[in-house]
C-alpha cells in the first residue's frame, strides 16, 4: 500500500493541496483554482495533469498498484504499447515492464488503422494520448486496431479531445493526406488531398491546439467515442470524470482520461 507523507492542511492556503505525483512521487503544491490538462505541473518531474492521469491509470489497471507509476514493481511479463509516447512517462515505463513505444512515420512501426501481424493480441495495455484525432482514415479502424493489438482483457489507455455536448466534427471527411507550410508571413496552409488525387489548398487549416504542423482531423464528442468502442468490442469503458488533485489530476470535464478493457 503507498503511504503519502502527513502534513498538518492548516499549513496550506485555501484551495492549495498537497498533491503527490501520480508518475515520480514527488510532493507538490496544486493550486485547484488553476485548470490544468497541459503543460508542467509536477514541480519534481515536470510532468502535466494529462501525463500523471496516464501514469495513475497504468499503476491502477494494468500493475494493480494505487501508488505513483515510479513506486511500481517492475514486472517484465507485463506487455505494454504506446502511439509516440513522450519521454515523461515512456523513460519510467520502460523500467516497470516490457515496453515499446512505436511511431507512424518512423521504426519501431505501428499503423493503428491496420496493424502489422506482428503486433496482434501481444500486448496487456494500449496508451494513446492525443493521436485519435489526427487519424487519417475512418475512426472506427483505428478503435478497431486498438482492440485487435491488446490480449484478451487487455486496456486500452487513450486521450484525445472532445466535447461532453454538441455533435462530433469531421473537419476533413475523405483526406487521405496533406502537407503543411508556414508562408513568409507567418501564417500557416495544408495541402489537402483526397480520394483521386483531388487536392485542396487549405488557407486556415484546424491544427492542434492553434498554429502548428499537426492536423487536427476531427473533434470527437463523448458519446463517439463511447460507441466506437463498444464497437470496437471494448467493455468497461470509463470516461474519468472525476477530479483526483490530491494526485495531480485536476481538469474540466471536456478531453477526461479514458479508460477501457477488451472483452474476454
Amino acid at each position: 500500500m503507498f503511504k503519502r507523507k502527513k502534513r498538518i492542511k492548516a499549513e496550506l492556503p485555501e484551495g492549495i493541496v498537497l498533491a503527490t505525483c501520480s508518475l515520480c512521487a514527488h510532493q507538490y503544491e496544486l493550486d485547484t483554482s488553476k485548470i490544468l490538462r497541459e503543460g508542467k505541473l509536477c514541480t519534481g518531474c515536470g510532468s502535466s495533469g494529462r501525463a500523471q492521469a496516464i501514469a495513475y491509470c497504468l499503476s491502477k489497471y494494468v500493475f494493480g498498484s494505487d501508488g505513483p507509476l515510479s513506486k511500481v514493481k517492475k514486472d517484465n511479463n507485463i506487455h505494454v504499447v504506446g502511439l509516440s509516447d513522450g519521454p515523461t512517462y515512456s523513460a519510467v515505463l520502460a523500467k516497470k515492464c516490457s515496453y515499446l513505444n512505436t511511431y507512424y512515420h518512423t521504426e519501431p512501426f505501428l499503423d493503428i488503422t491496420e496493424p502489422q501481424e506482428e503486433h496482434l493480441g501481444r500486448y496487456d495495455a494500449l496508451i494513446s494520448a492525443d493521436v485519435f484525432e489526427h487519424v487519417l482514415a475512418h475512426p472506427c479502424h483505428a478503435f478497431r486496431g486498438a482492440n485487435k493489438v491488446l490480449k484478451k482483457g487487455g486496456h486500452f489507455i487513450l486521450t484525445v479531445p472532445f466535447i461532453n455536448k454538441g455533435p462530433h466534427k469531421e473537419h476533413y471527411p475523405g483526406l487521405v493526406n496533406y502537407t503543411s507550410k508556414q508562408l513568409e508571413s507567418g501564417s500557416w496552409i495544408a495541402d489537402l488531398e483526397y480520394g483521386g488525387g483531388y487536392m485542396v489548398r487549405e488557407e486556415n487549416p484546424c491544427f492542434h491546439g492553434g498554429p502548428g504542423k499537426t492536423l487536427e482531423v476531427r473533434l470527437f464528442n463523448r458519446q463517439r467515442i463511447e460507441e466506437e468502442l463498444f464497437w470496437a468490442g471494448f467493455r468497461n469503458v470509463e470516461v474519468h470524470t472525476k477530479n483526483l488533485p490530491e494526485r495531480g489530476i485536476n481538469w474540466s470535464p471536456p478531453s477526461r482520461i479514458i479508460t477501457a478493457q477488451k472483452a474476454f
